[in-house]
C-alpha cells in the first residue's frame, strides 16, 4: 500500500491545489467610439508618421543643405523605395492621388487663411 500523509485537520493555513474557475473578473474596456481593425491600424500609422514628419523637419533644419534639396533627396528615395515595393500602376495611382489631394488641401488652406492671394475674379474687382 501507498502511504498516505496525513495533514493536519485542524489547521486553518491550508491550502488546496484547486484553481478557482473565476479568480478575478476581467476588466472590460468599452470603446464609446468602436472603430475596425483598419480605422486602428490608419490612425496607427498615421501618427507614426506625423512623428517621422516631425523628426525630418528637425533634421533638415541641421543638415548643412538647403531645406528644398533635402526634401527633393528624401522625396527620391522614398518614391524609389515604394516604387520597388509595389507595382508600378499601384505606384502611379498613389503618386498622382496623394500629390493631388495635398495640392488641393494647400490650395483650401490658401483660400481659408489668406484670401487676398486667391486667383479667381470676383464681381468686386471691376473699377468703375
Amino acid at each position: 500500500m501507498s502511504k498516505v500523509k496525513k495533514g493536519n485537520k485542524g489547521s486553518k493555513n491550508v491550502k488546496n491545489n484547486v484553481i478557482p474557475f473565476k479568480s478575478k473578473k476581467l476588466e472590460i474596456i468599452k470603446n464609446v467610439t468602436p472603430m475596425n481593425k483598419q480605422e486602428v491600424e490608419t490612425a496607427r500609422v498615421n501618427d507614426y508618421a506625423k512623428e517621422v514628419c516631425k523628426n525630418l523637419d528637425d533634421f533638415a533644419s541641421n543638415a548643412g543643405i538647403d531645406v528644398e534639396r533635402f526634401y527633393y533627396n528624401f522625396l527620391f528615395y522614398i518614391k524609389q523605395a515604394v516604387i520597388m515595393k509595389l507595382s508600378y500602376p499601384a505606384f502611379k495611382y498613389l503618386d498622382k492621388g496623394s500629390t493631388e489631394e495635398v495640392t488641393r488641401n494647400h490650395s483650401d488652406f490658401l483660400a481659408e487663411n489668406f484670401p487676398e492671394l486667391s486667383m479667381a475674379k470676383q464681381e468686386s474687382d471691376t473699377i468703375h
